[in-house]
Formats: structure tokens, C-alpha cells, sequence
């Protein structure tokens, strides 16, 4: 469900915002020369990437516990029940299990 089309669009950005294009002691290949600056750099690049994830990808709706609003202890319990009259009129084509599927 992520945009990828708007990925592609922030990603372009991305060398920009990262000061990649930028020469000189402003720029990223000057800021890296030090393990601080590295770790700095490493963290803006992690930043920027999480950022982008959660601009274009839509968030998980909560569970509410159940599939469906409707769906509730009592029709778990009558669907196990449809269920083994379905089963045991299978087994056996009586008019009583017959009854008991209706």
C-alpha cells in the first residue's frame, strides 16, 4: 500500500537534504571525516529514510479485537454449531440431521 511513486519523489531529494551535493566544509564528504560526524550523518540518513516511511505508507488500522463490529461470542458459538450439523449430516442423510442442518 506505500506510494512508491512519492518514494521515488522524496528519495530524489534525498543527496539535497543530506548536503551530498554541497562542497566544501558545509558538505557531507567534509562532515564524515570524523567518527562523530559519521554517526551524525548515519543518524540524518536514518531520520530522513524513517520520514519518508511514514509519509507514504499508510498506518495499520487498530484491532478492535474481532474481523467484523458484528461479529461476537454468540455467532462464533451458533457458526461451530452450523458447522458440526453440517459435518454430521454429511455422515449420516437423515431427516433428522437434515432438521438439524435447517
Amino acid at each position: 500500500m506505500m506510494n512508491r511513486k512519492r518514494v521515488k519523489a522524496e528519495a530524489a531529494y534525498l543527496p539535497l537534504k543530506m548536503g551530498l551535493l554541497e562542497e566544501g566544509p558545509t558538505g557531507l564528504e567534509a562532515s564524515i571525516q570524523s567518527k562523530e560526524g559519521l554517526e551524525q550523518a548515519f543518524q540524518k540518513l536514518t531520520q530522513e529514510l524513517r520520514g519518508i516511511a511514514e509519509a507514504t505508507t499508510p498506518r495499520r488500522k487498530a484491532n478492535q479485537g474481532f474481523s467484523s463490529p458484528w461479529w461476537s461470542e454468540e455467532v462464533k458459538e451458533h457458526k461451530h454449531q452450523a458447522g458440526e450439523a453440517e459435518r454430521e449430516h454429511q455422515r449420516a442423510l437423515t431427516a433428522y440431521t437434515n432438521d438439524r442442518l435447517i
